[in-house]
């Protein structure tokens, strides 16, 4: 018998067809598939409708979970006898799935609470925060999942047209390699500013597959993103009165691949070519201040590139925990955390010939290797979020 249950109130009815809840807020459904059962170790047994709720034994811990998204919203809606049930028995709480982002947005969940009249105590989040994992924040107690690491993995190895390389094509490309490097630079994100700015300023941009989509993606936005990124600290003092006219003039939009709006997370196989005639991978990650491993570091991974990720250092450092080789020493820098920092990647970049980095990359192809069998084999369990669950309410 399962000592967990997770209730799901706003369940699909279709018998014939993926189960969905349906949500208030910015995602109106949540695919239950895409959600779970990807995790390793995850059964669905102790997932139930809420109509369930009379057959759960007594004094088994119960979560109501409901899907929420972070930092956009944080609406939910639940009965008022579910409200009563969360707030007043001991074994029941509200679990707030938000596994998208790790960025929070504590005063929206507390005002989401606050209109659901529940005692933020008896509630659980579990989002990709790795910074607040097991902590209680708000008095909203809080638990990491590694949801996108293991979301990945799902597509890689289930999707139709999924780029996929295997140790023996990517042994046969090295040698044909036309660039050192791809980096791809999609939504709207600061650091990929001033990233791409001192990609262009150090004339490397040619040397690489750079894509660059920011001024296409939501033309209404972007204008503002460079005037924030100008005033930035990330941005020395010595360049920011410049700035905005210098990367107007030189810093264009840039495609690689055609741009699928209806998908923001794209595993098509039309970059797959990208991948094989490039050398390594500088990957600006989504999110540059949290410890956010999101698709972008996956595909390098999987496509079996070395790769620096322009953010917070932490992400190595948690890819190194996870079992995963780093190569922060081929480039001679730690991190790329500010322009400044950008700079010397680059320069770095651009000292050695392509054929130096060829066989740099050769030498490390073992690491590459090991990489991609962490990726497909390691165990990325769905017992281990249960058990975090249990000990952060518990104790």
């Amino acid at each position: 018998m399962h000592d967990i249950f997770f209730v799901l109130p706003h369940t699909s009815d279709n018998p014939h067809a993926s189960i969905f809840t349906k949500n208030k807020g910015a995602k109106p459904t949540t695919h239950f598939e895409l959600y779970f059962t990807h995790f390793d170790e995850w059964s669905a047994k102790n997932f139930v409708n809420v109509d369930y709720l009379p057959y759960i034994p007594e004094g088994t811990l119960t979560m109501i979970s409901v899907f929420i998204y972070l930092p956009q919203s944080a609406d939910f809606e639940l009965s008022q006898e579910l409200r009563n049930l969360i707030n007043n028995n001991d074994n029941t709480y509200l679990a707030l799935f938000s596994m998208h982002e790790a960025q929070l947005n504590e005063g929206l969940l507390s005002s989401a609470l606050r209109g659901q009249q529940i005692n933020p105590n008896k509630a659980v989040l579990i989002s990709s925060n790795l910074e607040t994992h097991m902590t209680t924040q708000h008095n909203v107690k809080h638990v990491f999942a590694n949801y996108w690491e293991s979301y990945t993995r799902r597509c890689w190895r289930l999707l139709n047209g999924t780029g996929r390389i295997s140790p023996k094509e990517r042994l046969e490309s090295l040698p044909s390699a036309n660039k050192k490097f791809i980096s791809l630079n999609r939504n709207l994100k600061p650091h990929r500013v001033w990233w791409y700015y001192a990609m262009v300023k150090s004339g490397i941009v040619d040397q690489g597959h750079v894509s660059y989509l920011l001024p296409q993606i939501d033309p209404d936005v972007y204008p503002n993103l460079l005037e924030r990124t100008s005033r930035s600290d990330k941005l020395p003092d010595t360049i920011r009165k410049d700035f905005l006219q210098d990367f107007k003039n030189h810093c264009h939009y840039r495609e690689l691949d055609q741009v699928d709006n209806n998908w923001l997370v794209n595993f098509h196989d039309g970059i797959k070519d990208y991948y094989h005639d490039s050398l390594f991978s500088l990957i600006a990650e989504s999110d540059q201040r949290k410890n956010l491993l999101s698709e972008k570091t996956w595909k390098a991974v999987y496509h079996m590139h070395p790769f620096f990720i322009i953010g917070n250092p932490a992400q190595a450092e948690t890819l190194r925990e996870r079992g995963y080789y780093t190569f922060e020493d081929m480039f001679g820098v730690d991190s790329c955390d500010n322009y400044q920092e950008a700079i010397r990647l680059c320069s770095s970049v651009k000292q050695k010939k392509l054929n130096m980095w060829r066989t740099q990359v050769q030498n490390v192809y073992p690491k590459l290797e090991h990489n991609l069998m962490n990726f497909i084999h390691r165990t990325i369990s769905w017992k281990d979020i249960e058990n975090d669950i249990k000990r952060v309410i518990h104790g």
